[in-house]
């Protein structure tokens, strides 16, 4: 979101925070009654809201005031009888009818005070925003008292005070009025249907015109009303306002606050349409002798330790030169070990030093675990000591050993690589350097653990091949944590885990655009790349604009640091949380027919087994019986031979 700081006095900065007619979703939406108070003493109309909103949009009834003319202003006291709005002929006050006022989008108007401001010098200010109308009159969107009785319970204390211009700012009040874009689209579409025919008295608003907003300083007296009433009345002495860009110059202007990927340290600079502003500061410098823009960097550091946002460090830097590079900062936290998160709020100001003009955009990062931050940085206790080593020469080897996915050939310096102009070197030196990554990507497979893939009350890991794996992606912040494994090459039916610990950074993305891509979470408590694990976070907003696309594809890829080379590492697809245990369901459905259909093949393969035995022994069988009936006869024969020449033997004795 993008809001305009206007700076109104010495006390009070105002932010603007609009609702562009672009946002799918606008979180302002709310149904809220109206009155409408046609204003004679100005020719002007006036809106705000009934008292059940006086918590909701800080516009209601019992908190404005209405002009009466001569710089004065009127309070619109709830305890009196009649109000004014309603004793006052020049005042015709109109209830809006709730049908109209229903679902819409309103902006927020934030007026920030300077730590100290307490009513004191100046003891009550109007506040308010108004907008021109088609026939040159203004409808006042609000017109807001404050003073120390009734800023009690619309002032809210910031707990992450605004520093900005050497200024704390360490309490607001949030104004929401009807967004004016929107009331015109409305008025377009649904005329005298709409709640802005209603508001404007189907006049409508002015297309060349853009909200304003003022600050008065007023006086309090008395006035006595014929009707022997006694009303609060308000006399404007100074008087202060800021018209809004309907389109400013500066759009293109951003802020960039990152961790670093390669240390622990911070990184920020100021952008332009995505890239660094030293381009568009050298066009400015050189538009007019009253143009000398520089940066100026503000880094608010909090610690959040138990249910306390502590401010830890406030660093300011000026930036003259040098727009073309990135700049560094390392917190140093005092409560690193209690903290369980860091928030960083950066507020960057393009600055024209011989002139008013300033433009403010804003960030913020948090960081959660930030203890390597702490004050003292962490020991490497090495058992003898460093040791120096002097090289002559180095060889870089270019090929690899293509059974290993991320180790390349060691280089050594031996005879045969010595030319004759190279000075002779007694002892070998063995010297290692990073090179490039080359994946076999066939080999490559992930498992991701999700609550939704359970086996009872344990959650499975299951490891996929390419193409196999889908993400759940929740409607909250996503926390994905993937591992990488690869064929074991010594026995392919195994798989073992990919040391990731190499010059490689890696990124997650969804789609074929570059709307989602994700960088790899550094924490080393979510992720480990020499144990083949890998994290990335998407947020909340981003999750919830990836469900609304079509596009399923995902993956994984690998950018080289030495050369920016980029290697893709798996794909997969996506889908969101909520189809994702039907999906589980379903693989397990069909994982129990596959188990059916080879308990059922196992069987029948068991069958004609066991028939090709049962015929195999028949035929054995037969042979023996065979082999022994045979036998019988001539054993037989033999005997009645034996027998009969035993007889003839005995007839002729």
């Amino acid at each position: 979101m993008s809001s305009s700081f206007l700076s109104l006095t010495n006390y009070c900065l105002a932010e603007y925070i609009p609702v562009p007619l672009t946002q799918q979703s606008p979180e302002t939406i709310l149904s809220t009654d109206f009155y409408k108070l046609n204003n004679t003493y100005i020719s002007a109309r006036q809106i705000y809201n009934t008292d059940a909103a006086r918590s909701i949009t800080k516009n209601s009834k019992d908190l404005t005031v209405v002009s009466v003319g001569g710089s004065r202003a009127v309070y619109l006291d709830p305890t009196l009888f009649p109000n004014f709005a309603e004793y006052d002929p020049g005042l015709t006050e109109t209830a809006i009818d709730s049908s109209y006022s229903t679902d819409q989008v309103f902006e927020k108007v934030r007026f920030h005070f300077a730590s100290g401001f307490n009513f004191t010098e100046v003891r009550n200010l109007i506040v308010g925003v108004k907008y021109l109308l088609r026939d040159a009159t203004q409808l006042i969107l609000s017109n807001v008292l404050l003073n120390a009785e009734t800023t009690q319970d619309v002032f809210t204390y910031n707990l992450r005070p605004l520093f900005i211009a050497n200024t704390i700012y360490d309490k607001y009040v949030d104004i929401l009025i009807p967004s004016i874009p929107w009331l015109n689209v409305s008025f377009s579409q649904f005329g005298e249907a709409s709640l802005a025919h209603q508001l404007t008295d189907g006049i409508g608003f002015s297309d060349s015109s853009t909200p304003v907003v003022f600050l008065g300083e007023a006086a309090y007296e008395e006035y006595n009303a014929p009707n022997n009433i006694t009303y609060d009345r308000y006399q404007i002495n100074t008087y202060f306002e800021a018209p809004t860009s309907k389109q400013n110059q500066f759009d293109s202007l951003g802020c960039h606050l990152e961790e670093a990927t390669d240390g622990d340290y911070i990184e920020f600079h100021a952008t332009w349409a995505g890239a660094f502003p030293a381009e568009i500061i050298a066009i400015l410098n050189a538009s007019g002798a009253s143009q000398d823009w520089i940066i100026v960097h503000q880094l608010q550091v909090y610690e959040h330790v138990g249910g306390s946002i502590i401010p830890s460090s406030n660093q300011l830097l000026y930036q003259e030169r040098d727009f073309d590079v990135p700049l560094y900062f390392r917190p140093i936290l005092k409560n690193a070990g209690f903290a369980f998160a860091m928030s960083i709020d950066y507020t960057l100001r393009l600055l024209n030093r011989k002139g008013s003009e300033q433009v403010i955009k804003t960030a913020s990062l948090s960081v959660i675990n930030p203890n390597k931050y702490g004050l003292s940085l962490t020991r490497l206790n090495l058992p003898e000591g460093p040791q120096s080593m002097k090289v002559y020469n180095k060889i870089v080897q270019k090929n690899y050993e293509t059974g290993t996915i991320f180790s390349p050939k060691s280089t050594q310096l031996d005879s045969a690589s010595r030319s004759s102009q190279t000075p002779v070197v007694t002892e070998k030196v063995e010297v290692k350097v990073p090179q490039n990554v080359v994946i076999k990507q066939s080999n490559i497979r992930l498992s991701q653990r999700n609550a939704l893939n359970q086996v009872g009350n344990e959650s499975v890991e299951v490891v996929y091949g390419q193409g196999k794996l889908i993400v759940p992606i929740d409607p909250t912040d996503n926390l994905i944590k993937f591992i990488v494994y690869q064929a074991n090459p010594l026995d392919p039916t195994k798989q073992q885990r990919v040391n990731l610990n190499n010059n490689s950074e890696f990124r997650l993305v969804f789609g074929k655009t570059n709307d989602f891509v994700f960088a790899q979470v550094t924490d080393a408590t979510l992720t480990s790349p020499s144990q083949g694990e890998l994290c990335f976070r998407v947020p909340k907003e981003l999750a919830k604009q990836l469900a609304e696309t079509t596009d399923t594809h995902f993956h994984i890829s690998l950018v080289s640091k030495l050369d920016g080379t980029e290697t893709l590492l798996y794909t997969g697809t996506w889908t969101p949380s909520e189809n994702y245990a039907d999906l589980i369901s379903a693989e397990e459905d069909a994982l129990a027919a596959l188990a059916n259909e080879a308990t059922l093949a196992e069987l029948q393969q068991q069958i004609v087994e066991l028939t090709a035995q049962n015929e195999s022994l028949t035929e054995e069988l037969q042979r023996k019986v065979t082999a022994t009936a045979s036998g019988y006869s001539s054993f037989m024969a033999n005997f009645n031979a034996a027998a009969q020449a035993a007889v003839n033997q005995s007839q002729m004795d």
